[in-house]
């Protein structure tokens, strides 16, 4: 699949976004995200870890938990928001490292301070792929507006399913260091009307995203 780059670096977005080519113009750093106020270790594998399926963990999930899954093929989840983090004990769901998390379908968040860590920015280890879906592969706080705050998808890859790869109706969510794609058909990133906002860093996407409105000052 083709890609075309764009860098995105520390802007609050109001409604579908836009983004212009910036071929030839110097990447910045990554951005880094510290997942240290998460420390208790809870593993996600298909037998012999603490859960079974990443959806039995995020309903079990506590703050200041660090979920580390092992490489295999997940189905999508809904994050309730009776599980959230905390600002200084975020959740942390992380890829173990012995190899690929692939999530299929879509998923939900609607748990608060929780942080998305596919631990590669260049070949991130944890993969959304909603293809599988019909409409959107990640969605933050579908209860538009009252949960899926404060959520940080860092260094994963995100493909989009008939409709977006993300949409959100919630707040102070970011996306810092992935790859995102469409489906073909697809937006990458769908802010709802005035309910979203959305800060995004070091992205690499496809496909510009459409119908361009007057950004917020980060």
């Amino acid at each position: 699949m083709k890609k075309q780059k764009i860098i995105i670096s520390g802007i609050f977005f109001l409604a579908f976004c836009f983004i212009k080519d910036v071929w030839g113009v110097t990447e910045p750093p990554l951005i880094n995200v510290d997942t240290s106020g998460a420390t208790i270790i809870k593993t996600v594998c298909s037998s012999g870890c603490d859960y079974t399926s990443i959806s039995s963990a995020a309903s079990a999930a506590q703050a200041g938990w660090r979920i580390r899954v092992k490489a295999g093929t997940y189905s999508g989840f809904d994050w309730p928001s009776s599980h959230s983090g905390t600002a200084s004990n975020p959740i942390v769901v992380e890829a173990y490292g012995d190899g690929k998390v692939y999530i299929t379908g879509q998923t939900r968040f609607n748990g608060e301070y929780m942080i998305v860590d596919g631990k590669n920015f260049s070949s991130p280890q944890i993969v959304f792929d909603g293809r599988g879906s019909t409409d959107i592969t990640i969605r933050f706080g579908f209860d538009h507006g009252y949960a899926g705050n404060h959520i940080t998808l860092y260094r994963c890859e995100i493909t989009g399913a008939t409709l977006h790869a993300m949409q959100t109706a919630s707040n102070y969510n970011k996306v810092y260091n992935c790859l995102i794609y469409d489906s073909g058909s697809s937006h990458a990133i769908s802010l709802l009307s005035k309910l979203g906002f959305l800060k995004t860093g070091n992205l690499d996407s496809k496909k510009h995203f459409k119908d361009p409105l007057p950004t917020l000052k980060a």
